[in-house]
């Protein structure tokens, strides 16, 4: 697809007269009668005016979050099993039970993604918000936490990470060119 068109901006060139959808293209795009808001709302409805202008390497954005939720649940797993089976685990079980939760959460919600499961769009937006809102809490001293629920990185570094990560999800599978992946 293009770039989006303006305002300002005019088509020029020779339609061919066969074409009967480029023609209704064009006229939804020019047609003076329609507003630039209006004309920029179906353009980002139909896809047009998204993230990046090439879709396929736009939805190639899917494969990475999807993976990421599996690499990030499957790696906190990981770690909690070996410091359960090496008795080294020093979480209270409600912090241990609320970590093992989120991480199948993570993998189950990266696997749906990649299956492009509506459900699962829906839950990782709501998912990213809810951690985006418990680090600002965090941030805010409003929300406190009796122990580290992870020692491996320092907090600021990863709080900081973990809400730039969780604002893009929200941005990226909001488009709708990528809705409209999960809606098939």
């Amino acid at each position: 697809m293009g770039e989006c068109l303006t305002g300002s901006q005019e088509v020029t060139g020779s339609i061919p007269v066969s074409s009967t959808k480029f023609l209704r293209q064009s006229k939804k795009l020019v047609d003076p009668e329609v507003s630039v808001a209006e004309r920029q709302a179906r353009q980002r409805a139909e896809g047009s005016c998204s993230f990046t202008s090439n879709p396929p390497m736009q939805k190639k954005g899917i494969l990475f979050f999807g993976s990421t939720e599996i690499l990030i649940g499957s790696v906190t797993l990981a770690a909690n099993a070996l410091c359960l089976t090496m008795h080294t685990c020093v979480k209270p079980l409600n912090v241990l039970l609320f970590v093992v939760t989120s991480s199948v959460i993570s993998v189950s919600l990266g696997a749906g993604v990649l299956l492009r499961r509506k459900y699962a769009r829906k839950f990782l937006i709501f998912f990213a918000g809810w951690i985006i809102l418990s680090k600002v809490l965090i941030f805010a001293k409003i929300l406190f936490l009796c122990c580290e629920l992870e020692t491996t990185l320092p907090t600021s570094l990863k709080n900081i990470v973990s809400i730039a990560y969780h604002i893009a999800v929200i941005l990226y599978f909001h488009q709708p060119v990528i809705k409209a992946e999960f809606e098939r």
